[in-house]
């Protein structure tokens, strides 16, 4: 018998898509906080005042409910946080933010959607992961969707 989850239907289906629904929505409102932001100062002041907020609050988080795993960390581990902090906090942050700068909200949101397509390449090279027809045809179909919609806004 297959699991609640796999059987559709079931309440944490139900759960998991709200969940999902509400990220996206905060996702958005980030969009939209951040355009605001860059209108009165540099991408660059909003990814230091961003990333320290959310370090702070993470950290308390961490510390707080997770203290026992947070003292049980390698030297290894942590020099993976470390490599995550400044490629996604940092740096990807950054350029996000300078995206929806530049190129508003609903052109830079599109493309920085295409997350899947470059997470599924990522994971075929370096992590020897396996591309099912089923995995393929759906990130080929949002890559494309994404593709019609900035040529789209182009010549809107």
């Amino acid at each position: 018998m297959l699991p609640a989850s796999r059987r559709g239907g079931s309440s944490g289906d139900m759960l998991g898509v709200v969940y999902s629904l509400l990220t996206v929505a905060g996702f958005a409102f980030t969009y939209f906080i951040v355009r605001l932001a860059t209108q009165h100062i540099r991408a660059s002041t909003v990814t230091l005042i961003s990333a320290t907020v959310s370090g702070i609050v993470g950290f308390a988080i961490v510390a707080i409910f997770l203290r026992e795993q947070l003292l049980g960390i390698t030297l290894v581990a942590f020099g993976w946080f470390l490599l995550v902090a400044f490629t996604q906090v940092l740096l990807a942050r950054y350029l996000s933010y300078t995206s929806v700068h530049w190129a508003g909200i609903t052109r830079a949101t599109p493309i920085l959607s295409t997350t899947p397509l470059f997470a599924m390449i990522l994971g075929v090279v370096f992590l020897d992961e396996r591309v099912t027809p089923l995995l393929l045809i759906g990130t080929l179909a949002i890559t494309a969707g994404i593709i019609l919609i900035v040529r789209q806004q182009g010549r809107a």
